[in-house]
């Protein structure tokens, strides 16, 4: 048993230090030679390598193994991606930031003013339809406000973590969903495709809503199954 736990954590560190250099070096040398670019899609190859190289090798884990791989593939991940967009791209939000930038402006607003001042400002802005455009401002808010040491870029680099572990939490309550409709073995599958998913990383990594929505969404549905 420890032989199988001291593999699998080997496996991570290997893989992970191998693939991570890898895509660096990659991404250098396309950064140095611009004659073609193709920096985005070498990135977007390594990733997808990742994502199979894990599923084979998660499949044989147990489900804590797995939440770990998960936090770790995350993790890693939306780090390197999000240091790609800050120092190659040269805007840490990733490639013309829409929504991003919208949430990033109003952390900016925000900032030094109360609850109450957080709310009438994304009310009274043209982008919010309802109040149902509150939630993930207030959850950006409230993040500055533990925070308040950082500036608001590098908050960002809080909120990536955040999305990262939010994403885990997520992957664990759709493996216990799953186990209501379908065997163990294939829950367990169905986990890891979703936890190693490499589209993920790239909404996490710019500080997107959709990773915590999922999540909520996800604990909700689980615990409404259970419920009734």
């Amino acid at each position: 048993m420890k032989r199988s736990v001291s593999v699998f954590y080997y496996n991570i560190i290997v893989i992970f230090c191998a693939f991570s250099f890898l895509g660096l070096l990659l991404c250098i040398w396309c950064g140095v030679f611009r004659v073609n670019d193709f920096t985005p899609y070498i990135v977007q190859i390594v990733f997808l390598m990742l994502f199979f190289i894990f599923v084979i090798l998660g499949y044989q884990y147990s489900v804590f193994e797995i939440l770990i791989l998960i936090l770790a593939y995350q993790v890693i991940g939306c780090l390197l991606l999000f240091s790609y967009y800050k120092y190659y791209v040269g805007n840490p939000l990733g490639w013309n930031p829409n929504d991003a930038l919208f949430y990033h402006e109003l952390n900016e607003q925000t900032r030094y003013g109360t609850l109450h001042e957080c709310i009438t400002t994304v009310l009274s802005n043209p982008r919010s339809a309802a109040i149902d455009d509150l939630g993930y401002p207030l959850f950006r808010f409230l993040l500055i406000k533990i925070f308040f040491f950082l500036s608001i870029d590098d908050l960002l680099v809080v909120v990536v973590l955040c999305n990262a572990l939010f994403h885990t939490i997520g992957a664990y309550f759709l493996y216990k969903l799953s186990l209501f409709f379908i065997s163990s073995r294939t829950a367990k599958i169905t986990m890891l495709l979703w936890g190693l998913s490499s589209a993920v990383i790239f909404i996490s990594s710019s500080g997107l809503k959709d990773t915590l929505f999922s999540f909520i969404t996800l604990c909700a549905i689980y615990y409404m199954q259970g419920f009734f």
